[in-house]
């Protein structure tokens, strides 16, 4: 039976052999069981080898046996050491441990190693398929109650039953040498104990079909001897029946024929009752042969009990893991969701403080920032804040400033452009210069204003192109976007349709750096961007009355006014609406411009939508800055002009959302008070 189960090749061949029916065949099995066990580990081979040598004068009749033992010693002895140098080399090599390392990892790794512990996981799997494989030949050998056969099957129970709890052995050295061999590779452990388990859930199942097998046959086994059991009380009842009723036993009739050539059966009574005592013998071996299976049986399942209680436990053990892993991922996800909080807040407090991160880095690396048209109401606007400002605004270490004048070189000559950065070696340019002027001028004036402005822009442009420098800021203007638009304007509407012809040369000069700014950007990666301020009003602005904006001609106008002791008249109903920006405040938001503000595209400069004002109350602030105590009125037969040209400062409030606006009654008193102690030196113009 243990060449039936382990050895197929070997049984078929004994089966064909001529000793098969030789009358000592069975002394011969009883030896081999005995000799060999079910947990020798033996291959084919060496088995035919010791069936060869143990039992010669039966095995060598046969010349299909003989001729396999000759080609198994050829090829041991031509292969390299052959199958036994193979299965001494497998005996000698530990499930655990690795190859001659002691049990290190490979590679000086501290962690777990791979190849180790997917040879040692491959075998518990193959070793599991293999005992699947027996158990599915134990399930056949049961298939019907009256044609089993108990001594094969209780073999092969036996040795299931080794292969589990071998199974069971080496699954727990596995999850033990995983615990022995973690490494910080949180997927790799993971896949590790997912390993261990799958394996542990495949022995299980086996472990389960075993147990149910068993059960089925446990149940057929009880059947079996209630139907015997049925069968000997049956067969007792017709024992007892009278020999006098039996015709066998009819004394009358026997005497009748006494005298005669009768042939009658001579059956004493002890030999029937030998028969009987014989055949409850049998019944007794048979009986006891069966409770001796079931109490294997039981002792086997009990044993599988305990198996299954050692696995229950590696699954609460690796539930308990599980479980710690989810309260790790718990902890981890609320640190993070804390790191994110910490973040944000960071974020948020170098936000409020990006001066600080600029003048550190303003520190490491000097600066030279040129300013065309420094002598101009920006220029000059940005020069007070930056000797002023004592906050992130202000001069930094390392700065170095030029504002430059018309008497510096005439930006219209690109010889005289190239000499002034030649000179200075600027890093940084706030574009401010151009050719500017009133309504009428404009009018007048239209090619003047798109050659100068034009020459103007593409020479400094240019040039600090083919000196690197590191970043331009130009200046352009609100006349700049079509004169047929919607309101609020912002700065993707620029190129959108034709300006006002009234000014037009000015304003595609103007439009064109916005132009020029991305054909370099795409060409040559150049940071050249562009600002877009609403109406600008401030100290140094241009109060000549025949040129001036609406501000600067208004206070010029009211100082005379009072200087003369003569009404204040307002041209127009004062009913249009306009955005005011203090030339101070557009200074500082050029200087983040120019530290901060990373993108090609330009950006609105100016107070928001709400904060629009009407004419009437810009004469209003400036008569009270003015302390104007005589009359003054409008003058309606005068012509409004637009009334009202609404720009979104929604980009820059994106940027700075905190930034904060001098009040438009405090910067008109300034403007007012500046004009008047300068009013010798301001640019008034004739009066």
């Amino acid at each position: 039976f243990l060449l039936v189960l382990r050895f197929p090749i070997a049984y078929d061949l004994i089966k064909r052999s001529k000793w098969r029916k030789h009358k000592e065949k069975d002394a011969i099995v009883t030896k081999f069981k005995i000799g060999i066990r079910p947990k020798d580990k033996m291959d084919k081979p060496q088995l035919i080898l010791a069936l060869y040598s143990a039992f010669p004068s039966f095995l060598r009749v046969t010349s299909e046996f003989h001729a396999a033992v000759e080609s198994i010693r050829s090829r041991s002895s031509n292969g390299h050491g052959g199958f036994q140098a193979r299965h001494n080399l497998e005996h000698r090599r530990p499930l655990l441990g690795g190859n001659n390392t002691g049990g290190k990892p490979i590679n000086g790794s501290n962690g777990l190693n791979k190849g180790e512990f997917s040879r040692m996981a491959g075998a518990i799997g193959k070793d599991i398929n293999i005992t699947a494989a027996k158990l599915q030949k134990l399930t056949k050998c049961m298939k019907t109650l009256f044609d089993d056969r108990p001594v094969e099957i209780s073999e092969l129970t036996y040795i299931i039953k080794q292969d589990i709890a071998k199974i069971n052995k080496q699954i727990a050295l596995l999850q033990q040498y995983v615990r022995d061999h973690k490494k910080n590779n949180r997927q790799a452990d993971e896949h590790s104990s997912n390993v261990v388990v799958m394996l542990q859930s495949k022995l299980a199942s086996t472990s389960m079909g075993f147990k149910d097998v068993l059960e089925i046959r446990t149940q057929n086994m009880k059947e079996s001897k209630d139907r015997r059991e049925q069968f000997m009380f049956s067969s007792s009842q017709h024992a007892n029946i009278p020999a006098a009723n039996s015709p066998l036993y009819n004394t009358q009739r026997r005497n009748e024929h006494q005298n005669t050539d009768f042939l009658a059966l001579d059956m004493s009574s002890g030999q029937v009752q030998q028969q009987q005592l014989q055949f409850i013998e049998q019944q007794d071996n048979y009986i006891e042969s069966r409770a001796t299976a079931i109490e294997s049986i039981e002792s086997t399942i009990a044993e599988l009990g305990n198996i299954f209680q050692q696995l229950a436990q590696m699954v609460a053990e690796q539930r308990e893991t599980v479980q710690r892993i989810d309260a790790n991922t718990d902890d981890i996800q609320t640190h993070v969701e804390g790191a994110q909080k910490e973040l944000l807040k960071y974020y948020a407090s170098i936000s409020s403080n990006r001066w600080l991160m600029v003048k550190i880095f303003a520190m490491t690396q000097d600066k030279v920032i040129l300013v065309t048209g420094g002598y101009g109401l920006v220029g000059k606007a940005i020069e007070w804040v930056i000797e002023n400002d004592q906050g992130k605004f202000g001069k930094m270490e390392g700065e170095k400033w030029v504002f430059l004048t018309s008497k510096d070189g005439d930006l219209r000559s690109a010889e005289a452009t190239r000499a002034i950065f030649d000179k200075y070696k600027p890093t940084h340019v706030i574009h401010l210069a151009a050719l500017v002027g009133g309504l009428f001028k404009n009018m007048k004036y239209k090619l003047d204003f798109l050659r100068d402005n034009l020459l103007i822009n593409d020479n400094i442009l240019h040039t600090a192109h083919e000196h690197k420098v590191k970043k331009v800021v130009s200046c352009l203007s609100t006349c700049i976007f079509p004169d047929k638009t919607t309101y609020p304007i912002d700065e993707t509407m620029i190129h959108n349709g034709p300006p006002h012809d009234s000014n037009f040369g000015y304003a595609y000069a103007k439009r064109l750096i916005d132009t020029q700014n991305k054909a370099y950007y795409d060409q040559f990666g150049d940071k050249f961007t562009s600002v877009i301020p609403t109406n600008v009003f401030g100290p140094h602005d241009n109060y000549d009355l025949q040129d001036s904006h609406v501000i600067p001609g208004l206070i010029h106008k009211c100082y005379l006014a009072k200087k003369n002791k003569t009404p204040f008249v307002v041209a127009g109903t004062g009913k249009p609406l306009r955005q005011f920006i203090y030339s101070r405040d557009l200074a500082k938001l050029f200087i983040w411009v120019l530290r901060e503000y990373d993108e090609v595209d330009p950006i609105i400069l100016s107070v928001g939508e709400e904060d629009e004002v009407s004419i009437k109350d810009v004469a209003d602030a400036i008569v009270n800055a003015m302390d104007f105590k005589e009359s003054y009125s409008f003058d309606t037969t005068k012509a409004d002009g637009q009334y009202k040209k609404t720009a979104s400062n929604e980009k820059l409030l994106k940027y700075l959302p905190d930034f904060k606006f001098t009040p438009f009654e405090t910067a008109v008193k300034e403007s007012v008070e500046w004009f008047i102690q300068n009013y010798d030196n301001a640019r008034t113009g004739k009066h």
